[in-house]
């Protein structure tokens, strides 16, 4: 199993409302980019007393344009920290970052969040002072292999991504400590014809008698 670091990282604090949908898809997002300390709050849902909703995401950028084989079981670890605890997460697309890993994160893509393609499951379990492994399904697993960017958005579950307001006051917060920086673990086939062929490495064999490696199982 390899393991590849994020390269571009951020979390950003979206500014509280009175209404759901706006606090949800604003784009005037208070963005920390590449940061290295310890949130507390890092991905939240809140709704206070007098109905003020507020949302705060992470979103990580992986490089991986090297990944060319077939590729499985895929893990996400994320550093949590002492603090909270209290929401259920969810892993989604996203196109941050320019969508290609061009450009820092930024405030206006805040809401550059992909609800439709999800790449886990419910994490109803937050462990503080230790590893999240989050295990990532087909979806990223085949992104991961045909794409250059793998770009993943945290989000609070039961709100954010259910598109459902609090019907009373609540913060449910995810603490994350952002040093070390999230990374993936995955498993990658190699691809094409993985023999030497009279005493040539596989590697370096792009063709045998003009049929593609890809296609030689023997």
């Amino acid at each position: 199993m390899a393991n590849l670091n994020a390269t571009k990282w951020g979390n950003g604090i979206g500014p509280a409302s009175s209404t759901f949908s706006t606090a949800r898809t604003t784009t005037s997002a208070n963005i920390t980019a590449n940061g290295t300390g310890v949130n507390l709050v890092a991905v939240k849902y809140a709704r206070t007393g007098r109905g003020q909703h507020s949302f705060n995401r992470v979103f990580y950028y992986f490089d991986t344009s090297g990944i060319t084989g077939s590729v499985s079981s895929v893990t996400l670890n994320i550093q949590g920290h002492t603090g909270n605890d209290d929401g259920d997460v969810i892993v989604i697309k996203s196109t941050a970052f320019g969508g290609d890993g061009s450009t820092d994160l930024v405030s206006s893509e805040f809401s550059s969040l992909d609800y439709s393609t999800t790449y886990s499951s419910e994490i109803t379990s937050w462990t503080l002072n230790g590893n999240n492994a989050i295990t990532l399904d087909s979806d990223a697993e085949s992104d991961i292999q045909n794409n250059n960017a793998f770009i993943v958005a945290i989000v609070n579950h039961d709100n954010d991504f259910q598109n459902s307001a609090g019907g009373s006051a609540v913060s449910d917060d995810n603490a994350i400590d952002f040093q070390p920086v999230g990374f993936l673990s995955y498993t990658e086939a190699a691809s094409g014809y993985t023999h030497d062929v009279n005493g040539l490495a596989a590697a370096s064999i792009g063709k045998v008698s003009s049929v593609a490696t890809a296609s030689i199982g023997k």
